[in-house]
């Protein structure tokens, strides 16, 4: 599992389209936003799907609004 760092409002979306059971708790970070654990194979669809200056949390919102 590897811990990426996210925005409070990419949290905020992943925990609005996820059942409770399907994320653990929030652990908040020093900057605001939150940490989250992905597994290998997640995260390299995260990382296919950034663009050029695009971070973690911009692709859970960019998801989170199609």
């Amino acid at each position: 599992m590897i811990r990426i760092e996210i925005s409070a409002a990419a949290y905020a979306a992943l925990a609005k389209g996820t059942p409770p059971e399907g994320l653990l708790p929030p652990l908040p970070s020093p900057s605001g936003g939150f940490y989250l654990w992905l597994v290998r194979s997640v995260l390299d669809k995260f990382n296919a799907a950034r663009g050029p200056g695009e971070s973690h949390s911009d692709v859970i919102l960019r998801w989170a609004a199609d």
